[in-house]
């Protein structure tokens, strides 16, 4: 370094600060023109970039003569620039380093060579816009001894124009815009060399806003007038700007129509950034390497070039046509390039936290755009260690793991595009950003054309994330060829790194309309073996470990958050791996769609050369693995949740799969850890065909080693989401396992996993929809199967643990079929619990299974679960684990308790057995309930069966076809006790065995069955006893039983307090309430309603029995039998309570006969014997034939007839008739029972009923011949109607004679103008008018009423009435007559109470009439009413008991006279008034009918004479409206209605008796304008009439 440098600084600056200005000298540009011969080549052994002894009397250097490098303008024309043998530089303006104390700049100079040729076809010629070097030496006892350089130089604006002009072979052309080498070395006083350091040596050269123009011009390319075709020669490297220490930032390099050989860069610089740099390539031809050295050193395209901790960022590379002219050349494009350096500075402490921190060495936000070019590799940003990272030598890639400083590749963009097929391919690889730290938000984009590889974003030991890969256009316009792998964002670890947790999140995958896997150029692109991702693989992110040379392991890094989406696109075997995310702890919320694609899976194996041997390696999976896989997210020592497979598409087809699963996360074997965990994974399949691998496929909505379901067990209640398999619209081939959620030691609750309108082929399919194998829960499992079809199904399981399975749902519906390999169906299967579980099929075909089972466990509880069969066919073969095919719906627990299964309208074929419930000890509360079904092979249905107790268990079958039944059961038990230890109690617990209060219901159908047993106890040889009490069986039509028991103890015990039922079908031997060898059967009960009990002889003793109970050995203490109907079998024995033992422990046994013509062979063992004879009966019938024995001794026979028994006085009926003698000893007792001891005849007349034995063979009901009867007082309800009917004749005159004479005068007076009841004052219009006198006006009556009766009866009545006539009205000097003829009609019902029963009648009628009145001047007025009509009731009652109606026709004729006295005082009235009324029907006969018959009554007729005195006050309060109040008081002088049956006469209903009332009314009157009227009333009666009455008319004149 110069001294007198610092000198100049110092004197600036002083001059600065005392406001002095220092005269600088004046500076002189040069414009020189040469031709190229005049250019004279360099002296020494080199030339070009670096060169610092420099032939200064080469003309082609533009500052030569003057003492600035700046504002130069070189132009070189014509001619031939020489090459050898040194080469020829040429400057437009230069700076050497002895010039550095003067010149610190060589800027805004121009060059340019146009029509030149350039070389003589060897050596080289560099062309330099500013040239600047600055060579420091230093010589120092020590490093820390080396003095301080700080120059700052500059080289920039500088244009160098290429411009046309042709390059000779063999010459190497390098073209800058400006270069600076600023550089150094020192030496110790020792001789040692050490190189520049970094801290002591700060000098810079700058290098920005240069331009390189070839093939074109700055004029050219701002009117876009440049040529798009020819050659402008060829280049082996190019550079906008250079620097060996200092910035190259804002240079330009546009190069047309050439030829390059080495490499074109925007800007390059060592330790400083090369930022905002722009290359524009076109129509480039790389052509052979020039380079001299062994192999393929590769053609460099840089946007920016930072080399040394030198950034790279905001470049813009632009290549269109750029190709290859030897296809062996590998092209490296890249916007922006950084890297850091290898070695610690010398003489220095490093900060790596702090070196970490800082940017320089990043290549950020570089962009890069590609057209119809051919590369090798293609990146918007790379950040690595040396600056020929990308130019391998060796083949086999870079290494990025030396790096010291670690730096970033952030928001970098390229995108590649083609113009025409075929015209671009990067056969390497692309990348959107690279770096040694973090690869961040780069987005790569292949719009159409060609590439290998493409990788969104690759960090080593940092995170890779936010970043993009998108391939082709939405609306698949485009045609784009992807190779072996297609990664958003990549990131290699290793534990001990910058960065222990590197992140490969929220990367994003875009293909629309692409293939991928194709056979594309170097499958290896550019990184090694530990670097690059594997080849075979697309994934949105991927965050791997690295082994480094001790073999350190990475612990940690992340994937989530990352998507990859393809549609409409072709994936072929070139690729073996999709992936969401993939990480060592955690990926989660990755996502993989496919849509609409076409794929088809290669294998994981590939050769991977290393360290110069060659093996074959999967990098994902373990060696050999050659799987290929469809992954959501998977993560080792962590989480993978969240994450989705979304497949898709009509048509599209997926081959050679081996796995497709939504999360899968797992402990790895060389750093354990304590999670894995899959929770909330979603795969969804839809509308393709899948075709598995070689090796089958599997399916799995998440797998998770520690935990792949929420912890409901331990929360009760969690936000967690558990996982979903769906599967819709698809077809998948050789499945081999479908899992919805799997765990080896934790939960896989919460799951769902869906099947719709699929078929799936299985090749020995293992199905399960949530599977975990250790002892955690598999609860709340929604598992679905609807219109699917499935073959080839080895097990199909809904949900199974090793722990508890509760909670979980499985549903098989809408004509789905499954097609076992001899297989097992299991709703839920939990080694410990097994408990609300769910299994429902509908309308499902099950073929060659072996068994269905609703819940099982293998040594723990199976309770509260449900399985429901609906529609389709169940077809079972082979044999199973636990003996022949069944349908079970809780199985092989400890505890098998209430668990439900039901069928219903389903085909069974090949189940030898159908239970409820199968346990080890214990079978309670099970259901078996079987409705419209067949079962054609099926041999024994049980509701529980266990070696201990089978207690509360049902079975229920009706409508279904049966037809190879040995058993039927409530329960079983087979007779074995049980004991065990019990801690809290620290004593041993017997549990006796037992079958109780079970129940089996079978009517309907097509049933035979050999035993039919409510709870059955077997002998199992044990020294023991138990008990099968109160179970209950029910037969109904249809069903053919050999032998019937409620409760059947073969073991001894009691056998008490069970219920058998016929309904109807048919008993062929025995139907036995309880029975039991030794023990108690006692409060049992047989009730016969139909069917036929008995009809084959058995062959055994004590058999044939109709029997409540029967024990060998113990008390038959009160059983009942009940026989309403059915028929018994001649053969039968008909017992109450059978014991041989000691007949006196057979007591209070009940026998109630509700039926007659009963044959059985011996009756006996019944201490009561109660006989309904039924109403049916008449007389010399026989209610109980005996052809054996009849033994009643010491019993009470009690009888009770219905009403309707046909039994008359002289008459008998058999109640036991035996031929061979009734046996009656020991104080049998006769009794009628109460309230049944008459009957009643059809007219209502009751006889009295008697008992007796008549003679040894028969015990006889009668009636004495002399009995008289008696007719039943509630008779007098049918009197009463007649009563009703006369009164409402009587009311009828009464509102006639009132509100329809008030209703006529109303439209009188409208229609003829007069006023008043009298018409006006003598000599108004009313008098003269005689006209008036002869019209007839019509008018009209609306009434209604609602009164209730209280006397020796309670009657409420309703009516409605209505009058229809004409009014004429005459007047005279002193008086006014009125005329009205008129036409009623009416209806109405009533209901009367009387003794406990009850009438109801419907009246109506119809009739004429004729009312005449006089109203004299004096008050005094005077009345007459003649009416003539029919009354028509329908009338029905129930009487004791029984229901009668009948109809009735009567006519009618009544009259009314009235005299009263009306007073007038203003605007008041008072009328007093008398009336008498009388009416009369005619008599009528009648049928009644009920159900004791039909008999004819004979109604007298009826008459009604009633008076009436009362008095009424009106007042008129406004012009057409008054109200009024009154009282009145009826007398009825007759009113008796009367009527007879036979020689018998009916209680008569009086009439006669009093009744006064009270009312209150309103009325309006009509007038021109308002033709309506209306009179409201309201009356409250006492005497005979006791209640509250309100009447409504409404009357219109016309």
């Amino acid at each position: 370094m110069k001294q007198h440098s610092r000198s100049t600084i110092s004197g600036l600056i002083l001059s600065s600060i005392l406001g002095v200005t220092l005269q600088a000298p004046p500076v002189q540009a040069a414009a020189i023109s040469l031709t190229g011969d005049q250019v004279q080549a360099e002296t020494g052994d080199t030339s070009g970039y670096g060169i610092r002894e420099i032939n200064m009397d080469n003309p082609a250097i533009g500052n030569k003569d003057t003492n600035t490098a700046s504002n130069n303008t070189l132009t070189i024309s014509g001619g031939i620039i020489t090459s050898e043998p040194s080469g020829s530089d040429i400057f437009g303006g230069l700076v050497r380093e002895e010039e550095n104390a003067t010149m610190t700049a060589a800027s805004s100079n121009t060059v340019t060579v146009s029509d030149t040729l350039l070389g003589d076809g060897a050596g080289s010629i560099s062309i330099f816009g500013g040239y600047l070097i600055d060579w420091n030496v230093a010589t120092a006892e020590s490093v820390l001894a080396i003095p301080v350089s700080n120059e700052s130089f500059t080289v920039a604006g500088n244009t160098v124009t290429v411009n046309p002009t042709s390059v000779a072979d063999g010459t190497a052309v390098s073209v800058y815009g400006g270069a600076a080498y600023v550089w150094g070395s020192a030496t110790t006083t020792s001789g040692s060399k050490i190189g520049i350091v970094y801290d002591k040596f700060v000098a810079a050269g700058n290098v920005t806003g240069n331009a390189v123009y070839i093939g074109t011009s700055a004029d050219e390319e701002a009117v876009g007038t440049y040529a798009t075709s020819g050659d402008s020669g060829t280049y082996d490297s190019v550079y906008g700007g250079r620097s060996m220490k200092g910035q190259a930032t804002g240079n330009t390099v546009v190069m047309r129509n050439s030829t390059l050989t080495n490499t074109v860069v925007g800007g390059s610089a060592y330790f400083q950034e090369a930022n905002k740099n722009h290359v524009t390539l076109d129509n480039i031809t790389i052509g052979p390497d020039t380079s001299g050295k062994d192999g393929d050193n590769g053609v460099e395209i840089y946007g920016g070039n930072g080399m040394n901790l030198a950034s790279a960022n905001e470049n813009v590379l632009t290549l269109t046509h750029v190709n290859v002219a030897n296809s062996e050349r590998k092209v490296y494009a890249i916007g922006g390039l950084a890297n850091g350096d290898t070695k610690d500075p010398i003489g220095t402490e490093i900060n790596k936290e702090a070196e970490a921190a800082k940017s320089d060495g990043d290549a950020n936000g570089n962009i890069v755009n590609i057209t119809d070019s051919n590369l090798y590799v293609a990146a918007g940003g790379v950040s690595s260690t040396e600056h020929d990272i990308m130019i391998p030598t060796d083949h086999s890639g870079a290494d990025f793991a030396a790096l010291c400083f670690y730096r970033d590749a952030i928001g970098n963009e390229i995108t590649i595009q083609e113009t025409t097929s075929g015209a671009t391919t990067i056969r390497g690889a692309v990348y959107g950003g690279a770096a040694m730290r973090n690869a961040l938000d780069n987005e790569a984009t292949l719009i159409s054309g060609t590439a290998s590889k493409i990788i969104g974003g690759e960090a080593i030991y940092a995170d890779a994330t936010g970043n993009i890969v998108a391939v082709g256009k939405a609306d698949y316009s485009t045609t784009t060829v992807i190779g072996n792998t297609l990664v958003g964002g990549y990131t290699v670890g290793r534990s001990g790194s910058i960065h222990d947790n590197p992140t490969a999140n929220d990367n994003t995958v875009s293909v629309y309309g692409g293939t991928i896997g194709a056979s594309v150029g170097d499958i290896w692109g550019i990184m090694t073996e530990f670097n690059d991702p594997p080849q075979g693989l697309i994934a949105g992110g991927m965050a791997p470990p690295s082994f480094s040379a001790n073999n350190r392991y990475l612990t940690s890094s992340t994937s989530s958050g990352n998507s990859v989406q393809i549609s409409h696109s072709t994936i072929t075997d070139g690729i073996s791996d999709i992936y969401g995310g993939w990480a060592l702890s955690e990926a989660s919320g990755n996502s993989v769609t496919l849509s609409d694609t076409n794929v088809t899976l290669g294998t994981s194996f590939y050769e991977v050369t290393y360290d110069g041997k060659t093996q074959q390696k999967s990098y994902l999976h373990s060696d050999k693995d050659t799987a290929s896989r469809i992954i959501g997210g998977e993560a080792s020592n962590g989480s993978a949740s969240g994450n989705s497979v979304t497949i898709s598409g009509k048509g599209a087809e997926l081959n050679d799969i081996s796995y497709i699963i939504g999360g899968k996360a797992y402990l790895d074997e060389k750093k354990p850890a304590e999670k894995a965990e899959a929770l909330g994974n979603t795969v969804s399949i839809s509308d393709v065909t899948i075709t598995g691998a070689y090796d089958g496929l599997t399916i799995i909505g998440a797998e998770g080693q520690t935990r792949a379901g929420v912890n409901t067990e331990e929360t009760g209640s969690t936000e967690e989401a558990g996982n979903t398999l769906s599967i819709t619209d698809a077809t998948i081939k050789n499945v081999t396992t479908i899992y919805g959620s799997h765990s080896e030691d934790g939960s896989v609750s919460g799951t769902t996993l869906s099947l719709k309108n699929s078929i799936l082929e299985g090749n020995d399919l293992e199905m399960l929809g949530a599977y975990t194998e250790s002892d955690i829960a598999a609860n709340d499992n929604t598992i679905t199967i609807d219109a699917t079809d499935i073959t080839g199904l080895k097990y199909l399981y809904g949900s199974a643990s090793g722990g508890t399975a509760a909670g979980n749902t499985f549903t098989i519906k809408n004509n789905s079929h499954l097609t076992f390999n001899q297989g097992t169906l299991i709703g839920a299967y939990g080694d410990t619990t097994t408990n609300n579980n769910e299994l429902t099929l509908e309308n499902t075909t099950l073929t060659n299974i072996t068994q269905l089972i609703g819940a099982e466990s293998y040594a723990g509880k199976v309770e509260h679960n449900t399985t429901s069969i609906t529609g389709g066919s169940l077809s079972f073969t082979g044999e199973a684990y636990g003996g022949g095919p069944a349908i079970v719906g809780g199985y092989m627990g400890i505890l098998v308790n209430d668990n439900d299964l039901s069928l219903t309208g389903v085909n069974v074929t090949g189940a030898k057995a159908i239970a409820g419930g199968y346990g080890y000890y214990y079978a309670n509360d099970n259901t078996v309930k079987i409705t419209k079904s067949t079962a054609a092979d099926t041999e024994s249905i049980y509701g529980g069966r266990s070696s201990t107790q089978a207690d509360d268990n049902e079975v229920s079958i009706s409508d279904s076809s049966l037809t190879k039944l040995q058993e039927i059961t409530g329960g079983i038990s087979e007779g074995e006790e049980l004991e065990y230890y019990d801690d809290e109690t620290e004593s041993i617990i017997t549990i006796s065995p037992s079958a109780n209060v079970n129940k089996v219901s079978v009517s309907g159908g097509t049933v035979t069955i050999e035993k039919l047993y409510g709870g059955w106890l077997k002998d199992s040889d044990e020294d023991t006893q138990g008990t099968t009490d109160s179970n209950t069986v029910t037969l109904g039509d249809g069903v053919t039983a050999g032998t019937v028991i409620g409760g059947n103890n073969k073991l001894g015990g009691s056998s008490s307090k069970n219920t058998v039922t016929i309904n109807g079908g048919t008993v062929e031997e025995d139907v036995v309430a309880g029975q039991t060898p030794a023990g108690d059967a006692s409060g049992n009960t047989l009730d016969i309603y139909g069917g036929t009990i008995g009809t084959t002889d058995a062959a055994e003793e004590n058999t044939n029995l109709i029997a409540a109970a029967y024990t060998k050995d113990g008390a038959a203490d009160s059983n009942t039998v009940n026989v309403y109907g059915g028929t018994l079998g001649v053969m039968m024995s008909l017992y109450g309570g059978y014991t041989p033992a000691a007949i006196t422990k057979s007591t209070n046994n009940t026998l109630n006969m509700y039926t007659t013509n009963n044959t059985v062979e011996n009756l006996g063992y019944f201490q009561t014997l109660n006989f309904y004879v039924p109403g049916e009966t008449q007389a010399n019938d026989t209610v109980l034939e005996v052809t054996q024995t009849a033994d009643v001794h010491g019993a009470a026979i009690n009888a009770g007839v219905a009403k309707s028994v046909g039994l008359r006085p002289g008459q008998h009926i058999n109640l036991i008739h035996d031929a061979n003698t009734i046996d009656t000893t020991s104080g049998t007792t006769y009794s009628m029972m109460p309230d049944r001891d008459y009957v009643v005849t059809p007219g209502l007349v009751r006889y009295d009923v008697l008992i007796k034995k008549q003679d040894p063979e028969t015990i006889v009901l009668y009636i004495p011949e002399d009995s008289k009867g008696t007719v039943i007082p509630a008779t007098k309800l049918m009197t009463s109607q007649r009563n009703r009917a006369i009164s409402t004749v009587t009311d009828v005159t009464d509102t006639a004679s009132t509100s329809g004479y008030e209703a006529a005068i109303a439209a009188w007076n409208t229609e003829t103008g007069v006023r008043g009841n009298m018409g006006g004052n003598y000599g108004d219009a009313g008098w003269e008018d005689h006209e008036v006198w002869k019209k007839y006006t019509p008018y009209v009556l609306l009434g209604g009423n609602d009164l209730r009766y209280d006397a020796d009866s309670t009657t409420n009545t309703q009516g409605f009435n209505s009058e229809l006539g004409f009014v004429k009205r005459s007047y005279h000097d002193d008086y006014i007559d009125t005329y009205m003829p008129f036409l009623e009609y009416g209806n109405g019902n009533y209901t009367e109470r009387y003794q406990g029963a009850r009438g109801d009648g419907n009246q109506q009628y119809i009739g004429a009439g004729f009312l005449v009145r006089r109203d004299r001047t004096d008050g005094m007025h005077y009345e007459a009413v003649l009416r003539a009509g029919q009354l028509n009731t329908d009338y029905h009652a129930d009487i004791a008991g029984h229901h009668i109606s009948y109809d009735t026709d009567t006519n009618y004729v009544a009259a009314q006279l009235g005299l009263g006295k009306l007073y007038t005082h203003k605007d008041n009235n008072y009328d007093i008034y008398t009336k008498l009324f009388w009416s009369h029907i005619f008599s009528d006969d009648v049928d009644i009918y009920s159900d004791l018959g039909k008999a004819q009554y004979q109604f007298d007729s009826a008459d009604s004479i009633r008076s009436r005195i009362g008095f009424r006050w009106t007042k008129h309060y406004q012009e057409n409206q008054t109200y009024y109040v009154g009282l009145g008081w009826d007398h009825e002088f007759d009113g008796t209605a009367r009527a007879t049956y036979n020689n018998f006469n009916l209680p008569e209903k009086d009439g006669k008796g009093d009744a006064g009332f009270l009312e209150l009314g309103w009325s309006s009157q009509s007038h021109k304008d308002n033709p309506w009227n209306a009179d409201v009333k309201l009356r409250g009666w006492v005497g005979m009439k006791k209640g509250i009455d309100y009447t409504l008319t409404i009357g219109r004149a016309f």
